[in-house]
């Protein structure tokens, strides 16, 4: 009896660790203004190595990133937002309070374009997880990546790369 009494307890302990991050996790976000940190980035195509300048906001620490560009009413052509994460893992993302339709870029260790989630539905809860590992993320105008004939492959380049493209 004992045994059972103690499983029970872990998988008691376990649930309410549980809903508390998913509580957290899902509480609204304030609409209040986010200053980041700006960093020039340069997207590389792989064939025909044409670079192209983007200023974007880094999201660096947890609570940037939970909120992105959540409550923004837009992003100029060539701006947007890089996530950064100390190491690559699955990344998963949604566009609640997003107002602007977004594609997803996502990024190895390596800066490399791996995935690439086009057109993001604003305000939609559904959850984006990537398919790949990825330690950056890109959020930029919905068709701008493809508009420009970058694709999977591509590569990133910005000034915390150890390898310089620029």
């Amino acid at each position: 009896m004992s045994q059972v009494y103690k499983k029970l307890k872990s998988y008691k302990l376990f649930l309410i660790l549980f809903l508390s991050f998913f509580a957290i996790s899902y509480k609204s976000i304030s609409c209040e203004a986010q200053f980041l940190k700006k960093e020039k980035i340069f997207i590389e195509n792989k064939i025909s190595k044409k670079k192209i300048l983007f200023l974007v906001e880094l999201a660096e620490k947890e609570n940037e990133r939970r909120k992105g560009l959540q409550c923004k009413q837009y992003v100029d052509k060539n701006e947007g937002m890089l996530f950064v994460w100390p190491k690559e893992d699955f990344r998963y993302f949604w566009m609640k309070n997003t107002k602007m339709p977004l594609d997803l870029i996502f990024i190895n260790s390596n800066f490399k374009i791996v995935e690439i989630y086009f057109d993001a539905v604003p305000f939609s809860k559904m959850i984006i997880k990537s398919k790949k590992k990825a330690q950056y993320v890109l959020e930029l105008n919905a068709g701008r990546l493809k508009n420009l004939g970058f694709d999977l492959g591509d590569l990133i380049s910005f000034k915390k790369n150890k390898k310089k493209l620029f």
